[in-house]
């Protein structure tokens, strides 16, 4: 629980811990209940609001990508 080769292995911990669940119909992680999604609200609001800008202009430029069929941004986008 200290070293982390992936993303996916950060997600795995947090299923296996059980902050997150997986439904494997979807392939998607879910935040499980209100108690878990207020603390998550609660992380979210003492952290450095650029940081978090910063990945929702990501998401929004990986979307557009998307749209434009831009394999190699996407690609890069998801790395």
């Amino acid at each position: 629980m200290t070293t982390f080769a992936t993303k996916d292995d950060v997600l795995t911990l947090l299923v296996h811990l059980g902050y997150l669940t997986y439904n494997s119909q979807t392939q998607s992680v879910m935040i499980p209940n209100k108690e878990v999604s207020q603390e998550y609200i609660n992380a979210i609001s003492t952290m450095d609001w650029h940081e978090v800008i910063r990945s929702v202009e990501n998401s929004r430029k990986l979307l557009e990508d998307l749209w434009n069929q831009d394999a190699e941004a996407v690609a890069k986008g998801i790395e």
